[in-house]
């Protein structure tokens, strides 16, 4: 195994290897999974004011993608208490508008 340099790349053994850490926040540990998640509609979403979705509306945003959802939920909806959050999530999932949501609400 080497490169074109002639240095050799050096393999990372087990005692090389760093130990997977465990997250420090409590809430950190616990995930929520919203990979089986479905849209749901804007008519749905507990405590939604009327101007924000007839906002989203005029955007032709009639449902919230599960990570949307899933913020919504745990900011204003049922869950509905002030913590941080530490949304990951693939690129396009609609983490911007997660986040936006909450704070346009407020």
């Amino acid at each position: 195994m080497g490169r074109e340099d002639g240095k050799r790349i050096r393999k990372p053994t087990e005692e090389h290897e760093k130990p997977k850490s465990i997250p420090v926040l409590r809430w950190m540990r616990t995930p929520i999974d919203v990979s089986a998640s479905d849209e749901k509609p804007l008519s749905l979403l507990p405590r939604l004011d009327p101007r924000l979705k007839e906002a989203l509306e005029k955007m032709k945003i009639s449902s919230l993608y599960p990570v949307q959802l899933a913020v919504w939920e745990e900011t204003i909806g049922p869950g509905g208490f002030q913590r941080d959050l530490c949304v990951n999530s693939p690129t396009g999932s609609g983490k911007t508008l997660a986040y936006a949501l909450p704070i346009v609400q407020a």
